[in-house]
């Protein structure tokens, strides 16, 4: 048996974004402290499946193949800290086709036998981890993306922190169906 793969699915933001989320970062960092999450690292969890054998990963793939969700508009304006540290951007409002996609993956997955991490949706986008002071109120900001895709994502824990590797996307269809 081989080393088990540390895996969860995301949603990116496109890379035209994450020049502008990453100055947000740095400029975050200066008034809370912490260390900036890396522009390729920015990413949006829709469940952590953690430690999972790399032979599961057909049976995963299919079952986030099979799918449907049609492309959806996410805005991100809340800036928040939370007590472990991590400063992050939440979403404006309420995201039903979001909440849906999520539950869709945590559905398969239960259905595909898989284990993942069944605390409560969060939406989120972490931007700095080891924060000490919070967000101040004056600090604002507000991004918008279509969301076309999501990703299996490996973690490859390192020295400087986490890297990661997408293992597949899965696309959203013209209509959802």
């Amino acid at each position: 048996m081989s080393e088990p793969l540390r895996l969860f699915l995301a949603v990116y933001p496109p890379s035209e974004l994450k020049p502008a989320l990453s100055r947000l970062a740095v400029g975050l960092q200066q008034d809370c402290g912490g260390r900036p999450v890396a522009p390729e690292a920015l990413h949006l969890t829709l469940a952590f499946l953690g430690d999972t054998a790399a032979e599961r990963l057909p049976a995963l793939q299919a079952a986030l193949a099979a799918l449907k969700f049609a492309p959806f508009t996410l805005c991100l304006a809340r800036l928040a800290r939370w007590d472990n540290g991590v400063v992050w951007l939440g979403l404006a409002q309420d995201s039903p086709a979001l909440a849906e996609l999520a539950q869709a993956v945590r559905t398969a997955l239960e259905q595909a036998g898989l284990g993942f991490d069944r605390k409560r949706f969060t939406p989120h986008l972490t931007l700095l981890r080891r924060s000490v002071r919070a967000v101040p109120a004056t600090v604002t900001a507000a991004f918008e993306w279509t969301v076309r895709d999501f990703a299996l994502v490996q973690s490859q824990p390192g020295q400087a922190g986490s890297s990661y590797r997408d293992l597949a996307r899965f696309a959203a269809s013209a209509a959802g169906d």
